[in-house]
């Protein structure tokens, strides 16, 4: 094992070496663990270094489990992927018809794209209750950039709306949805 452990951590000294890393790392083989360190920080801020327990914010990791639930829902035949959009969401949620399921999943839709949060929806609103319409209105209502599937345009207005249809499709909160047809079927 302690051979392994300084393979792991030669590997990774050599990578830290070429590129910045914040986060934490650890490596187990069968429930044991083989390597565990933290590296960078939390804040940089604040001066607050990673330790292994530092919590991470999911970002786009929930994208693999919101395209994955889509396609539960197509399977089970509660929507079509070549169909408008616009069918599966709540009626105050209107988006251009010629925008398809396929688009949203595909990054191709042309929508505007809130990253860069203009007017600062996060720190000047309650991020624990937000109104999904209100934020629907201020970042993702907007004039489209590009007709749909002409081009690639990593975006995040459109897994906003695919979680939005799968909370409107299945009548179920998405993380409900998350947890009742993906990881408990996997007993996780």
């Amino acid at each position: 094992m302690q051979a392994m452990r300084l393979k792991l951590e030669a590997y990774i000294n050599e990578y830290l070496e070429l590129w910045d890393f914040y986060g934490a790392i650890q490596v187990t083989k069968k429930g044991e663990v083989l390597f565990e360190n933290a590296y960078g920080y939390a804040s940089i801020e604040f001066g607050i270094k990673n330790e292994i327990n530092s919590r991470f914010s999911i970002a786009s990791m929930s994208k693999q489990f919101t395209a994955f639930a889509i396609m539960l829902l197509y399977e089970k035949k509660m929507l079509y992927i070549d169909q408008s959009a616009q069918l599966y969401l709540p009626a105050e949620m209107k988006i251009d018809e010629s925008i398809t399921v396929h688009h949203l999943l595909s990054h191709t839709s042309g929508l505007y794209n809130f990253h860069n949060f203009e007017n600062d929806f996060f720190a000047g609103y309650n991020r624990m209750d937000y109104s999904r319409n209100d934020f629907f209105r201020e970042y993702i209502n907007k004039k489209p950039t590009k007709p749909p599937g002409t081009a690639y345009d990593y975006n995040n207005s459109n897994y906003n709306l695919l979680a939005w249809m799968i909370e409107h499709v299945s009548g179920e909160k998405y993380e409900d949805y998350i947890r009742n047809h993906i990881f408990l079927p996997l007993n996780h």
